[in-house]
């Protein structure tokens, strides 16, 4: 077993031990590949991992086992029918209480995986990913560069008369030039449908004087990449500008917050266990609160999302940084801030990093100039 999924493996046991269970079932594709290194798709139900406290089974189609089994070859490989092979499993190993994915495992999943002599138990494991390891950060670095690439690109190569979907399909032509993917559909939008935060891009054509939102991101090695650009064609006006400075401080002001909270609770306590814990941090909502009411103050409408969410396997990994957050920001996370303005049938504007706490606060890992840009 190679020694990343060995410390991922002891994460699960952790739990294991935590929730006096004797096993955990795992379904979620982006849990499976955060243990194995495989790519699973989002929709994929091509193998389960099974976790007790001293085995790691594995049972995968036959279309994939050999592939996993190069990344993982210590785990115990089994063969499908799933429910049937579980159950077996449960009954060899005396598996008493199973974990399982609870929004994750279907209803029907659920009902052919039932057993007299042993009970599934529903397990949320949304905190499983929060905090990245060295592999991970890096990973998601590089795909923030590929991103940074691609923006410098794209800026280059816009005209106007092109189409939202023209720039998308040039966008993510250069991205899987790179060897990789989008991590997920890149958003294009144009004046008035930039004020629609996740509008789907269409056939509007690019004119002089408009506003351009691009959303988009890279894959690296299983981890996404994601950032938010706002860019003006032609000189923009003073009402657009004051709307992209606003945005922009607001942003800079969730940041200087985030660091300045960070290195007060630092210098407070030496605890490592605690910090690495969770138990000591900074509160995800206040950081949201100061970006949110910065907006508002300039006599804007709230953003209608989170701050940002965490971003690893999945753009949306777990947590949201929010206003009803209820976590809080520790070393090795890795989040997006992406504040933005958006004034319906008029204009929108967001700008999004993504952002690795580290011990000396908070670090840029998209490097895109925020500056405003006129092309």
């Amino acid at each position: 077993m190679n020694s990343i999924s060995g410390i991922r493996l002891s994460k699960l046991r952790t739990v294991l031990a935590d929730k006096n269970l004797d096993a955990i079932l795992i379904s979620t594709p982006s849990n499976l590949t955060y243990l194995t290194s495989y790519p699973f798709e989002k929709d994929d139900r091509e193998a389960f991992i099974v976790i007790t406290k001293s085995k790691a089974y594995c049972i995968a189609s036959p279309l994939i086992k050999d592939e996993i089994k190069k990344l993982v070859p210590n785990f115990i490989f089994l063969s499908p029918p799933f429910s049937q092979t579980i159950k077996d499993v449960a009954r060899k190993d005396s598996l008493k209480k199973i974990g399982v994915e609870a929004d994750n495992l279907t209803l029907s999943e659920y009902k052919s995986m039932k057993m007299p002599s042993t009970k599934l138990i529903p397990l949320i494991l949304t905190t499983l990913r929060d905090v990245k390891d060295k592999d991970e950060i890096a990973a998601i670095e590089k795909a923030c560069q590929i991103g940074d690439d691609a923006y410098e690109y794209i800026v280059k190569e816009i005209r106007p008369g092109m189409s939202e979907k023209d720039i998308a399909f040039l966008l993510d032509t250069f991205v899987r030039q790179q060897g990789t993917d989008i991590s997920f559909r890149t958003i294009i939008a144009f004046g008035k449908n930039a004020a629609i935060p996740h509008h789907i891009s269409d056939d509007t054509k690019l004119k002089n004087k408009d506003i351009i939102l691009l959303d988009f991101g890279a894959k690296y090695n299983n981890y996404c990449s994601d950032m938010s650009r706002t860019i003006f064609v032609g000189k923009p006006t003073d009402e657009e500008k004051k709307a992209y400075e606003t945005v922009r401080i607001a942003q800079e002001k969730a940041i200087e917050y985030l660091s300045k909270r960070h290195s007060e609770l630092d210098s407070e306590s030496q605890d490592r266990s605690r910090i690495k814990s969770g138990m000591t941090g900074v509160d995800a909502k206040s950081v949201d609160k100061i970006a949110r009411e910065y907006i508002v103050s300039q006599g804007y409408p709230e953003y209608p999302h989170s701050l940002g969410h965490s971003i690893g396997i999945d753009v949306h990994d777990g947590f949201r940084i929010s206003p009803t957050s209820e976590n809080n920001l520790i070393r090795q996370m890795v989040f997006s801030i992406e504040p933005g303005i958006y004034l319906s049938q008029k204009f929108g504007i967001r700008i999004e990093d993504i952002v690795v706490l580290e011990k000396n606060g908070p670090r840029f890992l998209t490097k895109s100039p925020r500056t405003l840009t006129v092309i």
